[in-house]
């Protein structure tokens, strides 16, 4: 794949490490700019590369080459109940020569899936795959430039062993449930796919394991959304470190330089006073940070979801009230058990 030897094909942050093949136990590369990495919403299946370059190298020669380096210590993570505006946190937080921001990269899910099937047991490489996935990503470029990753909900599984990363920090957003069923809601059939796929991941997972197919499969598309919604809260209290800070998207939604100052102090970033107040008052802010081109905004946001909101009615209601009630929380908070990152102004 490259010339030179596999400590210097790893040493280069600019071969991303794509993703995991178990069939084959390699390690898939391809050739990107930080530009390019720091743009893209999903470093995924979704990420088209025709013609890049690309490569492979086998686990154990990774493993190999990476032996003699320590855990990152630049690792930070925006770990999230999804369609909660965490790409935009992310891309928010990305500054050249400071901070990396990698959205949903496709190696954690590997790992993820790899945990899964009890693949850790397997073989000794196999069981450093989330060392080696972390050490991998955690290729800043530039020695003062952090990495701040943000894992799909899928990869959610592996809280356990970044919460053991020495200096690395966490922060846990979420939308209120309610949000994340109209944000299903608004996807169709598709979101309703989604959220089949997360209830079986979660489960294989061991988080609410009653939950089993047969009493979720006949469950009405919102009231499966509010499980899912309720499941991934019940992961982040189950494993996320207690030094975490938790999130309301909402926040960042009413005020977002505020919060974008509060996660460069806690993340330590080091972006600066003014990198806030620029970012906000930028482009970003003002367009789909998913889509590129399109326009959107908190207030089209909170306008398309009323819109849902109303179309949805008592069917929304009643759905959202199952989920508290079946997982018996209180509405509210739903992570107490963390500091929040940044406190709501008294009315």
């Amino acid at each position: 794949m490259d010339a030179r030897s596999p400590e210097s094909f790893l040493d280069d942050p600019h071969w991303f490490a794509r993703g995991f093949d178990p069939q084959s136990g390699t390690v898939g590369f391809t050739h990107a700019s930080r530009e390019e990495l720091a743009g893209e919403p999903f470093l995924d299946m979704r990420w088209k590369r025709a013609g890049g370059r690309s490569g492979r190298m086998h686990l154990s020669s990774v493993v190999a080459a990476l032996a003699s380096k320590p855990a990152p210590r630049n690792l930070r993570f925006i770990w999230h109940t999804g369609f909660c505006c965490s790409t935009l946190l992310a891309r928010a937080l990305d500054m050249p020569g400071r901070n990396l921001s990698l959205c949903e990269p496709k190696l954690l899910v590997d790992v993820a899936d790899a945990k899964r099937a009890g693949a850790f047991a397997l073989h000794p490489d196999l069981a450093t795959l989330p060392s080696v996935a972390f050490k991998l990503l955690s290729r800043g470029f530039g020695d003062s430039e952090a990495v701040t990753v943000k894992p799909a909900p899928a990869a959610n599984h592996l809280l356990p062993e970044a919460a053991a990363l020495p200096g690395a920090r966490h922060l846990l957003l979420y939308s209120r449930c309610e949000d994340f069923v109209i944000a299903i809601a608004r996807l169709g059939a598709d979101g309703d796919t989604y959220t089949r796929a997360m209830v079986d991941v979660m489960r294989r997972d061991g988080i609410a394991p009653n939950w089993t197919h047969e009493r979720t499969a006949n469950l009405s598309p919102l009231r499966r959304a509010a499980l899912v919604w309720h499941m991934q809260i019940a992961e982040f209290q189950k494993a996320a470190p207690s030094d975490a800070r938790a999130l309301d998207c909402d926040m960042l939604l009413a005020d977002p330089a505020a919060v974008l100052g509060a996660a460069d102090a806690f993340l330590g970033l080091g972006l600066g006073a003014g990198h806030a107040a620029q970012t906000v008052d930028g482009a970003l802010f003002r367009r789909n940070a998913k889509k590129a081109g399109e326009a959107f905004d908190p207030g089209r946001r909170r306008s398309e979801y009323e819109e849902v909101r109303k179309r949805l009615g008592a069917e929304l209601t009643e759905a959202v009230a199952w989920g508290y009630e079946t997982f018996g929380i209180p509405r509210g908070t739903p992570l107490p058990g963390f500091a929040a990152l940044i406190e709501k102004a008294e009315s």
